[in-house]
């Protein structure tokens, strides 16, 4: 079995967001998507949600933007200024390579968030973080006991697994310098965090597409991750939503808000869940991850 998760991230960030996400389902080829529970639009998220039984939702566990669901002086090694998060991912993963998080601290903030995804009415298909959080030294361990402590059963693994890697290194789809730069952080902390999850008990993806392509998404791309992929089941990210997507709030801004409309044309784009069918690849959410896992061979990760 070849099958692919189309992914988004960001779902309840903003109504803009929430509308990209309900199209890019109901009118393309997205399956998947990821909920922040402490995203200002999270209520409205919920409701969508809701009214799309087939888009697996997951939680996007989220120490890096806007405010704790815990008290700050609860959480006090994740806060920054104002009592809200640090604000950028660097200052997230510096704190956990200093062994600056305290255990206690993130395991209290990510069981309130996910008790808030929860108390909604929504069973997370898999676990995952804000800018990878759930992959950073000094979260990983805790995110993977408490994912397991849930019941829940996938993550997002994120290693781009051979044929991933060689799609994303040609001249064509290999993106940006500073795409490749935030690629190799983000890849080097999910190889050290794949155990906690293993031992955990929690599977993810055998490959992963998109990663050096942050915000540079296209055709070419989506078609290509369908060409190439082996047996398994893969991801592709995506990030969708409509114009006006950014947050005027103490979240700040996110780089990729101009490329969210352009995305989801992708996704919409006329024919492309036809073509990736003619591919011999099904559609599929994190949900259907251990079901594809008993008819399909996991691929071997990479060097």
């Amino acid at each position: 079995m070849r099958a692919l998760i189309v992914h988004s991230d960001d779902f309840g960030l903003s109504p803009q967001v929430n509308r990209g996400v309900v199209r890019a389902h109901r009118e393309g080829v997205l399956t998947s998507a990821s909920l922040l529970p402490n995203g200002p639009a999270f209520d409205e998220a919920t409701r969508a949600a809701h009214a799309l039984p087939g888009l697996g939702v997951g939680i996007e566990w989220n120490l890096v933007r806007g405010r704790p669901l815990c008290a700050p002086d609860r959480v006090r090694s994740l806060i920054g200024r104002g009592g809200c998060f640090p604000g950028e991912a660097g200052r997230v993963l510096a704190r956990g390579l200093l062994g600056r998080l305290d255990p206690e601290h993130v395991a209290r903030e990510l069981e309130a968030q996910l008790a808030r995804v929860r108390d909604a009415g929504i069973a997370p298909t898999h676990v995952c973080g804000e800018k990878h959080g759930h992959l950073f030294p000094g979260v990983a361990e805790v995110a993977a006991r408490v994912a397991a402590r849930s019941g829940l059963k996938a993550y997002r693994s994120i290693v781009p697994f051979s044929p991933a890697r060689r799609v994303e290194s040609s001249p064509a789809e290999r993106g940006s310098l500073a795409g490749r730069a935030r690629a190799e952080i983000v890849t080097a902390c999910a190889r050290a965090a794949r155990r906690h999850y293993a031992v955990a008990g929690l599977v993810g993806p055998d490959g992963f597409f998109g990663l050096a392509r942050t915000g540079e998404v296209d055709a070419a791309l989506v078609e290509e991750a369908a060409r190439a992929i082996g047996e398994g089941v893969h991801e592709l990210m995506t990030h969708v939503g409509e114009t006006g997507s950014e947050v005027s709030t103490d979240w700040g801004r996110y780089r990729i808000d101009g490329a969210r409309p352009r995305e989801l044309e992708v996704l919409c784009a006329p024919g492309l869940r036809e073509r990736i069918a003619s591919a011999g690849v099904t559609l599929v959410h994190f949900g259907q991850l251990l079901e594809m896992r008993h008819t399909a061979a996991p691929v071997q990760a990479g060097p």
